[in-house]
């Protein structure tokens, strides 16, 4: 006996109408998704509701057309935590961790307070940029992990410096 599948392959031929398979060179050329690409190259790190909220596309139109020039990796997309960061596939996985933090305010706030005021303890930073200490931990502790601020203990206190790879980091 004969599927379904079989039969309506057998009635249509090879393919499904309206449905093709679109080649890697020629994605692009719908409208949506140049608009997709061309804001992820010029705005690293945006996530696909920021992109829907730009360009007045409804999200699961972006998402789906997201996937699709993930899957022809045209674009390559970094998680942070529940939120999906979206990049050129021309930037290194190494720079999408840092770009991606760089989009929290606190964090961007954090890391200019530790560049002007290099030196400072955790109590210091925290009443400088107004945010509690347990917040304060969590975003040093990702500055730290990517290499964009180092600590130093002096005595009883641990106090905060930049390392080089903030200014390539910030250049970009």
């Amino acid at each position: 006996m004969i599927g379904l599948i079989d039969l309506l392959f057998k009635l249509l031929g090879s393919g499904v109408p309206g449905y093709a398979k679109v080649p890697k060179e020629a994605l692009l050329d719908h409208t949506a998704r140049a608009m997709i690409g061309a804001k992820v190259d010029e705005d690293p790190g945006i996530t696909p509701m920021e992109l829907s909220q730009d360009l007045e596309i409804p999200y699961t139109t972006v998402d789906y057309h997201v996937r699709r020039l993930e899957q022809e990796h045209l674009i390559a997309c970094h998680l942070d935590g529940r939120r999906k960061h979206l990049y050129s596939s021309k930037v290194a996985a190494a720079d999408r961790t840092r770009l991606a933090m760089l989009r929290n305010a606190n964090t961007v706030r954090l890391l200019e307070e530790i560049r002007h005021r290099p030196g400072l303890h955790q109590r210091a930073l925290a009443a400088a940029i107004e945010i509690r200490p347990t917040s304060l931990a969590w975003h040093l502790a990702r500055l730290e992990g990517s290499g964009l601020v180092r600590s130093a203990r002096t005595g009883r206190s641990v106090v905060w410096f930049t390392n080089d790879a903030v200014e390539a980091a910030t250049a970009r």
